[in-house]
């Protein structure tokens, strides 16, 4: 699926594993904290209730963004692929 190659290409950036957690948890926090908090309408797609109660609580801070975790010689194009 298209956020397998998403997490792909990052990966083939990065030069490392992208969303490492040590547990589902922890990879859903890892998740969030760079991309963000998924709003209630995306949220009706997940199915898993534990991970939807974990998005629903999960911190709504500002992501951090892509290009703060990828090396700083990412090109542009890159990213917004």
């Amino acid at each position: 699926d298209i956020w397998s190659v998403g997490c792909i290409f990052a990966e083939l950036l990065s030069r490392k594993p992208f969303f490492q957690g040590n547990n589902p948890h922890h990879q859903l926090t890892l998740i969030v904290s760079i991309l963000g908090c998924p709003n209630q309408e995306e949220l009706g797609f997940t199915t898993h209730p534990v991970a939807r109660l974990a998005l629903q609580r999960a911190s709504r801070s500002a992501p951090t963004g892509l290009k703060q975790n990828l090396s700083p010689d990412v090109d542009e194009d890159a990213l917004d692929l």
